[in-house]
């Protein structure tokens, strides 16, 4: 009997904990103080520029509605206490009596907005938000729940026309009408529904559920849409937070930011307040648009935590947002818009390098916006390109990843090939191919380790790279610097048999692996991006093996060609292509480790060539620039070496033969 007791009374609190309650899911304290003060701007925000319309006089009576609503926003301010060390509910209240000082000298509409908007959206960032719902609205509920709370006041067509609309002063929203709906976002209707409109019929609806106000208020924003006969491209450009929080006007100038056309606007917007919501994959995308989406929502929570001073936490997280989200989609991109790829780099590093530096946070707001758009732009021609996906284009694409990212390691291991076997100890290939071999085999154990056993990072395989470009450069330096050196064939050639079964044999191990690691996580990340287009992996593994054959025709060829080329000529090409390489892994290995904050970053008004290696900023220059002197103060030191001054004899004729004696 007792223990039936006690299993019921478990049972009972089990319940009473699990089950979900009309008030389980809403914030309590400060942040539903905050959430309160937000819905109030928006309000204002929404609502002040339909004061100043009609015969060219401001509505006193909507003018009046406005301020109380702002004393409305200031009286819960209040309660805000501040965070330790961030006096905001001081400022909040200084903006709020900033609006209510715009509003009593009826400022235009876009001036006032944009002051609400932005005390609106510090007060939703400092106490961190959330916006928009954790699971796919349901249309049918939300129909359903509008028709039986709603449709009375606001009309089964949402144009409030019912007579008990007609008993309220004011009206209630007609959501058909072109003004209200411009402005109107589905998280202002979930406010609304939560909190009830002052001066208005509209009352807090507490019994709902905060999923049952988000399907109301996603159906509310459907009813002057009408659902597309064909889709637009637009439903993988937005998450589904983004639907909750921007209203159509917002929606409409995103669109126009990613180029859609002018006459596809309206249709694209249709689908995104009749389809998208709806939809799972706008909650959980993948693919690019994952990754596109997932880019934009980190840059609003980079403008958060400017808002909050943390900016070493902003600068981090701007950065894992490149390294994690963007980066990956580069190939395809450069493909699709080589000219957008790069600015999207570049925006990336100048506003880290703003956020370092203490720039203005209203600065770089604006580039974060800019950024959040070039992204989009750059979804939309992802999206584009794989709406109808081509085998052969894949193919290419692929072919063409495996030898951009393959080319310089390709070039290294025939060049030692071809050194090692031109010296007269062929056996001893078998430590360069140990070393490639070993670095492809540990490059996937690596990749399927981050991908089974443990999270890496973007961050992480940056700082990978940065380190074994930086130690492939160490070691090629040291090699190359010394067959350099070698200027007879004879002491290549003994200096080579000499050193293959000692330390050198190791450094031919050392420069194969590094070289090959290094590159193994870019060309993963890059195929990763790839193959996530629908049908795209057979092609993408075609072009795989394109390119890997080109890759091992690349060394076939060299070695071929040295083999009739002379020894000597062959020997000072293959030192000289050996020392570029070690100059290119610097300026990647640098740039790389710039990247994740390791190194400082000057960036200078110099030629910028990633592909050889060469980068826009001090250090890579100068680094790279170091290099290459010693390799010209070498040259001129054994072209002195090699043309010593001729003894002392009598006469032209003798001296003329000296020189020919040291020819031969």
């Amino acid at each position: 009997m007792q223990r039936r007791l006690w299993i019921g009374i478990t049972a009972l609190f089990l319940c009473t904990v699990a089950a979900p309650s009309v008030r389980a899911d809403e914030l309590p304290g400060m942040r539903r103080e905050a959430e309160h003060v937000v819905h109030l701007l928006d309000y204002v925000a929404a609502d002040y520029g339909a004061a100043l319309a009609g015969d060219g006089r401001p509505n006193e009576t909507e003018l009046d509605e406005q301020r109380e609503v702002l004393d409305e926003a200031a009286r819960h301010a209040t309660k805000l206490d501040p965070q330790e060390g961030t006096p905001h509910a001081k400022w909040l209240s200084q903006d709020i009596q900033n609006l209510k000082s715009l509003v009593a000298a009826r400022r235009p509409a876009k001036e006032v907005e944009d002051a609400a908007r932005s005390a609106r959206g510090q007060v939703a960032a400092l106490y961190d938000l959330v916006e928009a719902p954790f699971q796919t609205p349901s249309r049918e509920r939300g129909a359903e729940l509008y028709e039986q709370h709603c449709s009375a006041c606001h009309g089964s067509d949402g144009r409030a026309d019912t007579p008990r609309a007609l008993e309220y002063t004011p009206r209630p929203a007609n959501f058909r009408s072109t003004e209200v709906s411009r402005k109107l976002s589905p998280l202002r209707v979930f406010t609304a529904l939560r909190f009830g409109v002052p001066k208005t019929a509209m009352a807090p609806f507490d019994f709902f559920s905060n999923a049952e106000k988000w399907d109301i208020a996603f159906y509310v924003r459907s009813l002057d849409h009408a659902l597309p006969s064909e889709a637009t491209g637009a439903l993988r450009l937005f998450s589904l937070a983004e639907l909750a929080r921007e209203s159509d006007d917002e929606i409409r100038a995103d669109l126009e930011r990613a180029g859609f056309a002018a006459g596809r606007i309206e249709r694209a917007l249709d689908e995104l307040r009749a389809r998208a919501p709806y939809d799972p994959e706008t909650l959980n995308p993948k693919g690019t648009a994952r990754l596109v989406l997932r880019a934009r929502t980190e840059l609003r929570r980079v403008s958060a935590l400017l808002v909050r001073e943390e900016r070493e936490e902003a600068r981090i997280a701007l950065l894992r947002a490149y390294l994690d989200d963007v980066e990956p989609l580069e190939a395809p991109l450069r493909t699709a818009d080589p000219g957008l790829a790069l600015d999207i780099e570049d925006r990336f590093k100048q506003l880290r390098r703003d956020i370092s530096e203490g720039g203005p946070r209203a600065e770089i707001d604006r580039g974060l916006a800019s950024l959040a758009t070039q992204l989009a732009r750059a979804g939309r021609k992802l999206d584009d390109a794989s709406a109808t996906p081509s085998f052969v284009t894949t193919m290419f694409s692929s072919a063409g990843i495996a030898l951009r990212e393959g080319v310089e390691a390709a070039l290294l291991i025939a060049a030692l090939l071809a050194v090692v076997g031109r010296a007269g100890t062929p056996e001893r290939k078998r430590w360069v191919h140990a070393g490639w071999i070993s670095a492809a085999f540990a490059g996937a154990a690596t990749w399927f380790a981050s991908q089974y056993f443990l999270e890496m990072s973007g961050l992480s395989r940056e700082l990978i790279e940065g380190v074994s470009a930086l130690l492939a450069s160490t070691v090629l330096f040291y090699v190359s610097y010394w067959l350099f050196a070698k200027r007879e064939t004879a002491r290549w050639v003994s200096y080579l048999r000499g050193k293959a079964s000692g330390g050198a044999a190791w450094s031919l191990f050392g420069i194969a692996f590094l070289a090959v690691y290094r590159e193994a996580f870019e060309t993963v990340i890059f195929y990763q991006a790839l193959i996530a287009q629908p049908g795209a992996t057979s092609a993408a593994a075609t072009g795989a093996v394109l390119g890997v054959a080109a890759l091992i025709g690349i060394v076939v060829a060299y070695g071929r060609a040295g083999r009739f080329a002379p020894p000597r000529s062959f020997f000072a090409f293959s030192s000289l292509l050996l020392y570029a390489l070690a100059i290119v892994f610097a300026g990647q290995g640098i740039s790389a480790l710039q990247t994740t904050g390791h190194l400082p970053f000057h960036p200078v008004r110099l030629p910028h060539l990633p592909a050889l290696g060469v980068y826009s900023t001090l250090e890579t220059y100068l680094v790279q620039a170091t290099l290459i002197a010693l390799a010209i103060g070498a040259a001129i030191a054994l072209r002195s070496q090699r043309e010593p001054p001729a003894p002392p004899g009598p006469g032209r004729d003798g001296m003329a033969g000296s020189r020919e004696g040291a020819k031969l």
